[in-house]
């Protein structure tokens, strides 16, 4: 028998390595474009950047997938568990999209730095901050220090979760059931 914890990370591994392969096709393209290019264009392209961004990447959808799974998981329908998810969606994105002129303009304001630390906006508020090659090393290592931290909670909670929701098929759980689901993970 498949235990809910492990059909979870199944999910996530799955779609995480679809997600790692698309991000592989469009490096393996850029570095190809670039080779092409005269070697001054290969003095622009950064290992650390790239390696930070792909942390954050793998953070970040480790985070909302987990997150995305869990509150999914939820639903009695596809189409309620669409409207769940959403709330992550909109969590992660509006954000950094109202303050991303400020955080290019000072990527070390109290501002960008509150925004890169927090686990559900970090991953995409570093990778903007870190495009400007402005953020001291310690920056970046506390960012991935509350990443982890954050994902290690949402994976926890979202397990919970969905195994309430295997739990619960075909009918919503109660306020009350997901705090103690929560509670107990």
């Amino acid at each position: 028998m498949v235990r809910p914890k492990d059909l979870l990370f199944g999910k996530l591994i799955g779609l995480g390595a679809a997600g790692l392969l698309q991000l592989a096709v469009w490096v393996s393209v850029g570095s190809f474009a670039t080779s092409l290019l005269a070697a001054a264009a290969m003095a622009i392209l950064d290992w650390k950047l790239f390696l930070f961004c792909l942390l954050f990447f793998v953070g970040g959808f480790l985070m909302m997938g987990s997150l995305m799974t869990g509150t999914g998981a939820l639903g009695s329908s596809a189409r309620e568990s669409q409207q769940f998810s959403a709330i992550w969606t909109v969590s992660l994105v509006i954000p950094p999209a109202v303050t991303w002129m400020l955080i290019l303009d000072e990527p070390n304001s109290w501002m960008a730095r509150a925004l890169g630390w927090f686990p559900l906006t970090g991953p995409l508020t570093m990778m903007i901050r870190l495009g400007t090659g402005k953020v001291p090393l310690w920056d970046v290592v506390v960012a991935l220090f509350c990443l982890a931290a954050g994902v290690y909670v949402a994976i926890r909670g979202a397990a919970a979760l969905f195994r309430l929701g295997l739990l619960m098929y075909g009918k919503r759980p109660t306020l009350a059931e997901i705090a103690r689901q929560l509670r107990h993970a």
